[in-house]
């Protein structure tokens, strides 16, 4: 997000962080966790009924973490220039 300061015509470009790294980090490690929970969840529920793997609830999930995970850590386009 970009913000514009400055006294009368003289405007300055500031870049302002919407997450900081460490809220990026926690983000990450309670999307981790989550992710491992809801897995151990939809596992059992497998095994009882009869099934050895999680099958697609498996793969909808890991994708989720995935996409979570590319939410959290994407940079703005701008941030290099």
């Amino acid at each position: 997000m970009k913000y514009f300061c400055g006294t009368n015509n003289n405007y300055q470009r500031k870049n302002i962080s919407i997450m900081e790294k460490g809220t990026k980090i926690i983000l990450t490690i309670i999307i981790v966790v989550v992710f491992i929970g809801l897995s151990a969840v939809v596992t059992g529920i497998r095994n009882d009924a009869g099934a050895a793997t999680p099958g697609i609830f498996g793969i909808i999930l890991f994708a989720a973490l995935i996409g979570g995970l590319r939410a959290v850590w994407k940079k703005d386009k701008d941030e290099n220039q």
